[in-house]
């Protein structure tokens, strides 16, 4: 049967108002536009991806070049920091070793002051010889202990010590000839004049005498179980010592034997005394070791009657430069000891 032809159908589909259909062309267009905005976005997410590895890959050459770098600098670190942690001897230096407890001495003199021991066996460096007044002296230096134990001097001090307490040193160090010693005279110190209100009388109930002192002052132990003895410190250059002596007559001859003895505890020893005694009392000049070094010394010194025939020596002293400005309170804490 013929198709029956509806007018509007023209109007519905032809007409300028209608809607258009899209042929094979646009179709191909829409096709390819798509297509092309894929492809797009896959190159450009491979140009990313390509870019982080290429950045990856240098940043860890870089750090495989720079690690052993960083490593070799903290090795060079902590291997200059050992080094400098470990003592080395000086090169080139005989050696020998200490035969008994010997001082190192500030110079090449009995009297010279000490800056610590060496001990038997300890290993020693030599620096030179040195021969005074027929005495042949070694300039050391200390440098292992044999035995940690004993005091001795630091590591690494040198001092003189008389040729018969040490070893043959391994080689000859240098010698001087003919050289003539000065010895290391005592030091003349400082001294502060002594408050007299700081004064106090402090009673030892071992020996059973009282002291007079400034309170500051601590007492220390110092020679036989008769002794009392306050100062600044066990080597101080400032004290008062109180003694009870057994066996002296209460005489010229016992008082100054008393005084000769009770001056020792205080003295250098083998150091020259200038004893000014009239009766029972006077004043002494006299070297004592004060910090590792001779001093100057005076004292007033006065002797008291004891107990049961003893004699009680009372010596107050301070550094000679000072004795004068400190003179009338010195006598006073001397004179105020009691002897029980």
């Amino acid at each position: 049967m013929p198709s029956k032809i509806d007018p509007n159908d023209w109007d519905a589909n032809f007409s300028a108002k209608g809607p258009r259909q899209q042929g094979p062309l646009g179709v191909l267009l829409q096709t390819l536009l798509v297509l092309g905005i894929a492809g797009g976005l896959g190159y450009g997410v491979w140009l990313l991806n390509q870019s982080l590895d290429e950045q990856n890959a240098a940043n860890n050459a870089t750090a495989t070049a720079v690690a052993p770098t960083m490593f070799a600098r903290a090795t060079q670190r902590a291997l200059q920091a050992t080094q400098a942690a470990i003592p080395t001897a000086t090169p080139n230096l005989p050696l020998g070793r200490s035969l008994a407890t010997t001082p190192l001495r500030f110079e090449p003199d009995e009297r010279s002051g000490s800056k610590g021991n060496i001990n038997p066996n300890d290993s020693l460096q030599y620096i030179e010889s040195r021969e005074v007044n027929g005495v042949v002296w070694w300039n050391v230096r200390l440098a292992e202990r044999a035995n940690t134990d004993l005091p001795a001097a630091d590591l690494g001090t040198n001092g003189w010590v008389v040729a018969t307490s040490v070893t043959e040193p391994s080689a000859p160090p240098p010698v001087v000839a003919d050289a003539t010693a000065v010895p290391a005279g005592p030091i003349d110190l400082p001294t502060a004049p002594i408050d007299p209100s700081s004064v106090i009388l402090t009673r030892n109930s071992n020996t059973n005498m009282s002291v007079s002192h400034p309170q500051a002052w601590t007492e220390y132990v110092i020679g036989d179980d008769l002794a009392v003895f306050f100062s600044t410190a066990t080597d101080g250059e400032q004290g008062i010592l109180a003694r009870k002596v057994i066996g002296k007559s209460e005489d010229a001859a016992g008082i100054q034997a008393a005084i000769e003895e009770t001056i020792n505890l205080l003295a250098a020893p083998n150091t020259q005394r200038e004893y000014v005694i009239n009766a029972s009392e006077g004043t002494v000049k006299f070297v004592r070791v004060v910090r590792s070094q001779e001093a100057k010394i005076q004292a007033f010194v006065t002797v008291k009657p004891g107990p049961g025939g003893s004699l009680g020596v009372i010596v107050s002293f301070v550094p000679e430069s000072g004795y004068a400005a400190n003179e009338a309170i010195l006598q006073q804490m001397a004179r105020n000891a009691i002897v029980q």
